[in-house]
């Protein structure tokens, strides 16, 4: 009876121990998954920002300027136009939420551009514009992760050098990926290092 009662307690606290485990790493899962697709939203972001002139052409504000709401981000044509953007839950850049992230706020998007000094381009900040910014775009999961990517912007970058002729400039390539019965897409994408042009 002993022996029995012994073994009952002894499997008992196996099967407790294994469920704990199991409970870890299907949390730990998530978490992984969760950090994956912040990387893939927040590089998503940068390259959508990369792709924008240095400056306004036409008042060169820092910010938007007075016609740009910040409703939406169709109206931004510049890096800067973006700081201080915080979007939750995260939206295409015409507005409409973003397919797999939820409507509840729990993913988040921040932006911030700073101006650098040519000197210390990776941790100081300028006063005034010496021609190189610091985009970072943030992105706080549901557990509260934080990923966060930084890129540099020069003011001598492919869309601030108008070509002799007219032509398309390849500056990054996005990829989003649904699989049947899932509901959330894979995002993906990636700068080119060189910019291909073709003329129209």
């Amino acid at each position: 009876m002993i022996e029995a009662i012994g073994s009952t307690l002894l499997v008992g606290t196996l099967a407790v121990a294994s469920m704990r485990s199991s409970a870890a790493t299907v949390r730990s899962y998530f978490e992984l998954s969760d950090q994956r697709r912040a990387a893939a939203l927040a590089e998503l972001y940068l390259t959508e920002i990369m792709q924008s002139y240095y400056e306004d052409p036409v008042s060169p504000l820092f910010g938007p300027e007075p016609d740009e709401p910040r409703t939406s981000r169709a109206a931004f044509d510049d890096v800067d136009d973006f700081h201080g953007c915080d979007e939750s839950p995260p939206q295409s850049r015409t507005g409409a939420l973003l397919d797999g992230f939820g409507n509840t706020g729990q993913w988040r998007v921040q932006v911030t551009v700073n101006l650098l000094p040519i000197s210390n381009s990776t941790s100081g900040t300028a006063n005034s514009d010496t021609g190189l910014k610091r985009i970072t775009v943030t992105v706080t999961t549901p557990a509260k992760k934080i990923v966060r990517v930084q890129g540099l912007r020069s003011r001598y970058g492919g869309n601030d050098r108008p070509p002799n002729v007219a032509s398309n400039f390849v500056q990054g390539v996005e990829l989003s990926i649904r699989k049947s019965g899932l509901n959330y897409s894979h995002f993906g994408g990636t700068q080119t290092l060189n910019h291909a042009t073709s003329a129209q």
